[in-house]
């Protein structure tokens, strides 16, 4: 029986809930990769990761409650589920950095560049949506992206003239178009 369904990538099923949640607006911007979704039923969740790539992301919990766990890039990871049943494992037993985060139904985290994160549902049915991406300045494309995050066409026009013409100008319009499709503008 499957008690947690979790997709960090453009599926059928993050692109119906898309439009049902907005990006909160500090992390519009500087999250450019892809769409996080998890349902789990109580006691059930993912287990210490990081996103490929090591990116940064933010996790919103849309409905329910759900613990997550946060380590600072570096730590050692022994084991990747550190709960029980009755809760999480006992602090001698728990990696040294750990931090524990309670989340409710509006609340949302971030999780920096490198670390690692898990979470378990708290309730009968946890959701959480988010997104996962680069979280480093982008140069050159600073100002394009920042433009498509926040619909402003005139800001995107001025900032792709800047970009190069030519074959390296893909290098350029490809992640523009990637963000438009991501943040739905």
């Amino acid at each position: 029986e499957h008690k947690v369904v979790h997709e960090a990538a453009f599926t059928a099923l993050s692109n119906q809930l898309q439009p049902a949640y907005k990006i909160p607006r500090p992390f519009k911007s500087y999250l450019r990769s892809s769409p996080v979704v998890s349902i789990s039923k109580r006691g059930a969740g993912v287990g210490l990761h990081r996103p490929l790539g090591h990116f940064g992301s933010w996790i919103g919990q849309a409905k329910g409650s759900s613990t997550i766990l946060i380590m600072p890039s570096g730590s050692k990871v022994k084991e990747s589920w550190l709960w029980t049943k009755g809760g999480l494992q006992e602090d001698k037993q728990l990696p040294k950095g750990l931090l524990t985060c309670a989340l409710d139904a509006g609340d949302a985290v971030f999780v920096p560049r490198g670390f690692f994160h898990a979470f378990r549902a708290e309730s009968e049915v946890s959701l959480q949506v988010g997104w996962q991406g680069e979280t480093r300045s982008t140069g050159e494309l600073e100002a394009a992206l920042t433009a498509i995050s926040d619909g402003d066409a005139d800001a995107l026009m001025k900032a792709a003239s800047e970009f190069p013409e030519g074959p390296e100008r893909k290098m350029y319009v490809t992640p523009c178009v990637n963000h438009a499709m991501l943040t739905g503008h």
